[in-house]
């Protein structure tokens, strides 16, 4: 008896297991254009990601009161721009706020101007709400923290597909702008 209990558990645990496979199968691979949140654009404009499926992107995170990391991101995000240009790839750029509690479409606005980026209609500079924030950074392989009132994050630059996964990216091992535009 105790036998035939041991193989029911055994048999259900099987079951379980081939049902769980099955459902992480079938279930869709999370991309930028999965993500269900709304997104505030420095325009004013509501948006959700998914807005931009089917255009290749450069995804980067950044926020407006950063004053070294952000800098350096803008740089290679310029540099990105320019190569696309002399390549002739039409490229949508895309920066979504570390910081909600600060960033909205006015700081953003704002930091347009300063940075001599009001004639980009291709950038887009975007906040969301601090989970969706964590959860957008998460899926991009972004990591920030919160250092008293400093975010403190990594530096990379993504280039997404049209489909919404990732192709390739640049951090501070990676700094190789062409390495965006390389297509398998």
């Amino acid at each position: 008896m105790r036998a035939s209990l041991l193989v029911r558990i055994f048999l259900m645990c099987l079951c379980w297991q081939s049902l769980s496979a099955q459902a992480e199968s079938t279930s869709p691979t999370p991309t930028i254009f999965t993500q269900t949140s709304t997104w505030a654009e420095d325009n004013g404009d509501s948006v959700k990601l998914s807005k931009w499926q089917g255009m290749p992107l450069i995804v980067a995170m950044a926020y407006t009161e950063c004053t070294r990391v952000c800098n350096a991101t803008l740089h290679k995000l310029e540099e990105a721009q320019l190569q696309a240009e002399q390549k002739k790839i039409s490229l949508q750029f895309i920066v979504i706020s570390f910081d909600p509690s600060i960033d909205n479409p006015t700081s953003w606005s704002y930091y347009r101007k300063q940075h001599h980026l009001t004639d980009r209609a291709n950038w887009h500079f975007l906040t969301g709400s601090s989970a969706s924030t964590k959860k957008l950074a998460m899926l991009l392989g972004i990591q920030y923290w919160l250092d008293e009132d400093h975010v403190m994050h990594d530096m990379r630059i993504l280039s997404i597909n049209p489909d919404g996964s990732i192709k390739t990216f640049l951090d501070w091992d990676h700094q190789d702008v062409a390495s965006l535009f390389k297509f398998p």
